[in-house]
């Protein structure tokens, strides 16, 4: 399953994927991140196959992914691969510059770990749109009130 969604954001394309790509910031805009953990060095200039853990609460539970970063291109490209015992998600989230503004594309595709999964699979995709709108909407109002001329 792959679910896509994408935004214009009024702010310069740099702001943006620093909202995307920062640790720091990312849990202002990603509901329910309890914690991101590094497991492996994370070489700033080129992260591309640090890994980490993330700690996340999902429905009222706590839930630990195993990830890693398999593309970091900035500041137009930043893909993670998020590991569950049930499943895998492959995220990406794609910037490039349009007039007055930056596009930013995210997608996240679902590889199903077990059965359990493929019988939620409906209800899932229906969620994980929930999700990246919510998350892109966030983005979008950070980067815009960070650029804004009041800011």
């Amino acid at each position: 399953m792959r679910v896509n969604h994408k935004i214009h954001i009024h702010a310069p394309i740099d702001t943006v994927f620093d909202w995307v790509a920062n640790n720091d910031k990312v849990p202002l805009w990603m509901e329910g991140l309890d914690a991101t953990e590094y497991t492996s060095y994370r070489d700033p200039d080129n992260p591309t196959g640090t890994t980490f853990r993330q700690r996340m609460t999902e429905f009222g539970r706590t839930v630990e992914y195993a990830g890693e970063i398999t593309d970091y291109q900035f500041p137009t490209l930043l893909a993670v691969t998020l590991k569950h015992p049930r499943f895998t998600m492959n995220v990406s989230y794609k910037l490039s510059e349009g007039s007055e503004g930056v596009w930013l594309h995210y997608e996240v595709s679902l590889v199903e770990g077990d059965g359990m999964v493929s019988k939620l699979t409906k209800m899932m995709g229906w969620y994980l749109k929930k999700v990246a709108s919510t998350q892109l909407n966030k983005i979008k109002e950070l980067a815009e009130q960070k650029n804004s001329p009041e800011s």
